[in-house]
């Protein structure tokens, strides 16, 4: 059964707080690549779950997706609360990765949680957009709600909401309570995996910059699940 997650705008203390981690992240080459390792190693635990994996046909209609990793009162990639990479199904192909700080309030952490995996699929052009807002204002005006989840979707229809979330957390169900959160683009992230100071999440996701090595593993497992046949109109 669907569980609809309730979705508010923050505060604008929690925009601060993102600005703050924004300007003072930091992270080297290594690192960056190492979490991008993490995600593929989040995706595929995902997968190999039978009661939590995306259904193919899900990847294959989604426009992107973003895999985070976040933290109660951590450090993740000297961003604090969290961190996330997102990929853009460019049809024929998955985009590069950018990164994103994630400054979550409450985004998907459960009482007695101290670190959460957490899988978003955008599901339409909505919902995509916001990856390349400065400011993303997570969910507001869109419907978000726990993805259906096997090797397929089978008599079930396509989900209609803009997000769908998979929350990966041993232990916690995949309805979590969604209260707000804001996740930004890492210009100082993207800047460094890829070398180019004026570096665009545009560019990274419409595929114009060579694809990092570490990333070629996830985005390879991104293929295989989505492009088993063509897209549907949408």
């Amino acid at each position: 059964m669907k569980v609809k997650l309730t979705i508010a705008a923050l505060a604008a203390s929690l925009l601060m707080s993102v600005a703050q981690a924004e300007d003072t992240a930091s992270a080297t080459d290594e690192q960056l690549e190492t979490f991008i390792t993490e995600a593929t190693k989040i995706f595929e635990k995902n997968q190999a779950n039978p009661k939590k994996r995306i259904p193919d046909e899900v990847l294959k209609e989604a426009d992107a997706i973003m895999i985070f990793r976040i933290t109660r009162g951590g450090i993740i990639l000297g961003a604090s609360e969290g961190a996330g990479i997102a990929f853009k199904n460019n049809i024929e192909s998955w985009s590069p990765p950018a990164f994103y700080t994630v400054a979550s309030g409450s985004l998907g952490l459960q009482i007695g949680a101290s670190e959460m995996d957490l899988i978003a699929v955008l599901m339409n052009h909505e919902a995509e957009g916001i990856l390349d807002d400065p400011k993303i204002n997570w969910g507001v005006g869109m419907e978000v709600i726990a993805g259906p989840t096997g090797a397929s979707l089978g008599a079930n229809t396509m989900p209609k909401a803009d997000i769908l979330i998979y929350e990966t957390t041993k232990g916690l169900d995949v309805g979590v309570a969604v209260s707000g959160g804001l996740i930004q683009p890492n210009q100082k992230f993207n800047a460094e995996l890829y070398d180019k100071d004026d570096i665009t999440t545009a560019w990274i996701l419409g595929s114009r910059v060579p694809m990092p090595k570490a990333a070629e593993s996830l985005t390879l497992l991104l293929r295989d699940y989505s492009y088993q046949a063509p897209k549907s109109d949408k």
